[in-house]
């Protein structure tokens, strides 16, 4: 997704996703840090004794609590308040575990934000994801929840990028918001895939690496 610095989330930001795991591992889902320096944030899946988990690391990481589902769509979210000091996860739009923030906003850098992998193209997402969206404001639970079902108009408040891979083919993710941060497809294969919740888009990409 490049440089740009509409993915600086700082204070507060959310990140949301339709992820269907096909392994449990360090696989990204969004990226912008460089691996084992904590500069910047990253969403990932992570694997606790053969249970997938949701981690976010900032300055700190932090853990969601009900593992995830090995070959099932799943519906993640987290939002990230440094000012209330709070942060929370969610599953299918229902309220996981929230966390406590001392460690302050989450570092800016120059890198590169990626989905489906960190800025070196490495811990490469295994499975799918779908319909992305980056928020630059901390989303309230009802927001998260009706975000599951909805297609946005892509001018909301706050929301800085929103990729939906209904593209189908060709080496470009087009960025529905009104920013425009379109992503370069890099080390992926896009596949029809019919057997997802409602609004899913048709066309999905295996083993996502967007820069």
């Amino acid at each position: 997704l490049g440089k740009s610095k509409s993915f600086d989330l700082h204070e507060e930001f959310t990140l949301t996703a339709w992820i269907l795991p096909q392994e449990f591992k360090d696989f990204r889902i969004v990226d912008k840090a460089i691996p084992s320096k904590l500069d910047g944030f990253v969403l990932d899946v992570l694997d606790i004794s053969h249970r997938g988990y949701l981690r976010l690391c900032t300055v700190e990481c932090f853990y969601s609590v009900k593992p995830l589902l090995l070959n099932t769509w799943q519906y993640v979210a987290v939002v990230f308040d440094s000012k209330n000091q709070r942060g929370y996860f969610y599953l299918n739009g229902e309220f996981d575990s929230d966390f406590l923030i001392e460690s302050g906003p989450a570092p800016r850098n120059n890198h590169p934000t990626r989905i489906g992998s960190d800025p070196n193209g490495e811990h490469g997402w295994k499975g799918y994801i779908d319909e992305v969206s980056i928020w630059k404001k901390g989303l309230k639970q009802e927001q998260v929840k009706e975000l599951q079902f909805k297609r946005l108009l892509g001018n909301e408040t706050g929301l800085v990028g929103y990729y939906l891979f209904d593209e189908g083919h060709g080496h470009l993710v087009y960025d529905s918001s009104q920013l425009g941060l379109h992503g370069k497809i890099v080390n992926s294969d896009w596949e029809e895939q019919f057997t997802k919740p409602y609004f899913i888009s048709d066309h999905l990409l295996k083993q996502h690496q967007i820069s």
